[in-house]
């Protein structure tokens, strides 16, 4: 079952968009490696066996990974490795994204495409903790 805390969902969700666009409050006062060194720090960002790797824009992958530890289902995710269609998506990756799709808040780029490899988008990001509060994209 999905963690839901709300206030903790959309802080961390504002926290997390302005490391993946580069937007910051005040860009001075704080290094985006301090960001990124708080999200480590709550076990949300763990970076790659080279670092951060801040130079760059996440994959979705990486997004989704990052997003099922903010709702506080990482060890579930692992546990269940629930079922998703999507044929794009490693065996590392395949418990995170199952447990999105199991929980509906993924459709994935195409029926059988997650789009691992693909940039995060920001609004991609913000879809997932809007699902997570229980909105819906998906029309009337």
């Amino acid at each position: 079952m999905i963690k839901r805390s709300g206030v903790r969902i959309i802080a961390i969700l504002l926290l997390t968009v302005m490391l993946l666009t580069g937007n910051t409050v005040a860009a001075d006062s704080v290094s985006y490696n301090e960001y990124a060194l708080n999200l480590y720090s709550i076990g949300l960002f763990r970076g790659t066996e080279v670092g951060f790797e801040l130079d760059r824009m996440p994959t979705r992958l990486e997004g989704a990974v990052m997003f099922v530890r903010l709702l506080g289902g990482e060890q579930e995710a692992i546990e269940e490795n629930y079922y998703h269609p999507f044929t794009d998506v490693p065996d590392w990756g395949n418990p995170y994204v199952g447990y999105l799709y199991h929980y509906r808040l993924t459709n994935g780029v195409s029926s059988s495409e997650f789009g691992s490899y693909q940039d995060m988008k920001a609004a991609e990001y913000i879809t997932f903790g809007l699902r997570a509060l229980g909105y819906s994209d998906s029309g009337p």
